[in-house]
């Protein structure tokens, strides 16, 4: 299959009309209040860098001898198989 790419093809970007903001809508605030983004930073720092429970989930899939699935591990043979005769 032969694809030709011609650009010259393509049509001229076309942009529409400029939509127009509703009468007595403020505009979009600039920054927030300093408050603001400091209470945010806060809580950010204190965001923890791991989750308890997705370590305790991935712990029991591990000891867990039926996971993954078969047919996931066959799906992933295949794949394998597939792509590794043709390339």
């Amino acid at each position: 299959m032969d694809i030709n790419f011609d650009p010259t093809r393509l049509p001229d970007r076309v942009i529409g009309p400029q939509t127009a903001r509703p009468e007595g809508a403020s505009p979009p605030a600039s920054t927030p209040p300093a408050s603001e983004t400091t209470d945010l930073q806060s809580k950010l720092r204190n965001i923890p860098l791991v989750r308890d429970s997705k370590v305790d989930q991935a712990r029991s899939l591990l000891m867990d001898t039926s996971y993954p699935p078969d047919y996931v591990l066959d799906r992933i043979a295949t794949l394998l198989a597939v792509h590794t005769r043709f390339s």
